[in-house]
């Protein structure tokens, strides 16, 4: 089967519209942008294929393409193009704001219900450097006069040195999980292959990994791509795909952590994404979509996390489970897997295209539930 790529690179305001043929083309092979300029159409071995373009190109009138030249199976079109896309800050999937007491947890892959009515409350978990800027603030505020701060962190609710525990009733959400009370889901618990005390947790129902225990918090961690919602007694429930999960979670890191270089703490790998303002469209999402541009490969000789840290100042470590990290890196090479030859390597780095969710794209998807 024949594929159409095209991505707009909003830097240089250029669509590339890549083709790739599975036979060399012939006396009735064509490629043409549509009369209005919003598709592009590929006929080829009495086929035809379309996508709509991720960016607006100018003009009226049909315009023929280049084909790959005899013997060549892609080629590439580059077009001055404008962006399609308002500048838009990503949705944050399934945060506290958009939770209720009617909220109920579901196993993604069987459906079984983890949590049922217990939930009254549901509440933002503050970002992962929050008691470190909390602390800092409060020993460097300017109107206040010099004192001594030794005693800053005991006197503050929110500080370093306070624990944070999971309470019964009470759903704590960041980016990727949910904290919750061993009273509050129903699951199993397993210890971990590796015997570090970390008990793992199960769908009762179909025997899915869903999490952890957390002994710091002393409550349920459950991963949200492994997740899926429902609304009072409704029996529709809805999910997203990980890679929208990773997509969120990467732009969050980036503006928490000023960096868009990062390496997994238990992989041998290290990615680095390349660009968050991507608008991509493909035979298999044929509408255009937002996405963000990841380069990841193996790290880079044999170096552990701390060494490459110290080499370069602008790395970071990713605060995920492991569980999450194979996920990540699984989902970072099912994305690279679908991307024409020429697309899937760049500088040595393997290339990945996440898509990610606006409000308008979140709505959407909740209106076809």
């Amino acid at each position: 089967m024949a594929n159409l790529y095209a991505e707009y690179l909003p830097n240089i305001k250029t669509l590339a519209v890549t083709t790739v043929l599975q036979t060399p083309r012939d006396g009735t092979t064509a490629l043409w942008l549509s009369n209005d300029r919003k598709k592009v159409i590929l006929e080829h071995a009495d086929e035809t294929h379309r996508i709509t373009l991720p960016a607006k190109v100018t003009g009226q009138g049909t315009q023929h393409l280049q084909l790959p030249n005899t013997g060549e199976l892609q080629c590439v079109n580059r077009i001055s193009a404008a962006p399609i896309f308002d500048d838009d800050e990503p949705s944050a999937l399934w945060s506290a704001s958009s939770l209720n007491a009617a909220t109920n947890l579901h196993c993604k892959r069987c459906d079984a219900l983890l949590s049922s009515n217990k939930i009254s409350v549901w509440k933002d978990l503050p970002s992962e450097a929050w008691a470190e800027m909390m602390d800092l603030w409060h020993c460097h505020k300017p109107e206040e006069p010099e004192h001594n701060h030794d005693d800053a962190p005991a006197k503050k609710g929110y500080a370093a040195g306070n624990k944070l525990v999971a309470q019964a009733g009470v759903g704590l959400v960041d980016v990727m999980s949910f904290l919750l009370s061993d009273d509050d889901c129903t699951v199993e618990f397993r210890s971990s292959e590796n015997g570090d005390n970390v008990h793992e947790v199960y769908c009762i129902t179909c025997d899915t990994a869903l999490g952890h225990r957390d002994p710091q918090t002393e409550g349920i961690r459950l991963q949200k791509p492994y997740l899926a919602l429902s609304q009072g007694g409704s029996r529709t429930t809805r999910s997203y795909d990980p890679a929208h999960w990773f997509s969120c979670y990467l732009n969050q890191a980036i503006e928490t952590q000023g960096v868009r270089k990062f390496v997994f703490s238990t992989l041998p790998y290290e990615i680095w994404v390349f660009s968050t303002n991507l608008a991509y469209a493909s035979l298999e999402y044929p509408e255009p979509k937002q996405a963000m541009k990841v380069l990841f490969r193996t790290r880079q000789g044999d170096q552990d996390v701390e060494t490459l840290r110290a080499a370069n100042l602008l790395i970071e470590t990713l605060t995920l489970s492991p569980m999450l990290e194979k996920l990540l890196y699984q989902v970072l090479q099912r994305e690279n897997f679908k991307l024409p030859d020429s697309l899937k390597k760049f500088m040595g780095w393997e290339v990945a295209v996440l898509p990610v969710l606006y409000k308008a794209d979140v709505k959407a998807l909740e209106s076809a539930t």
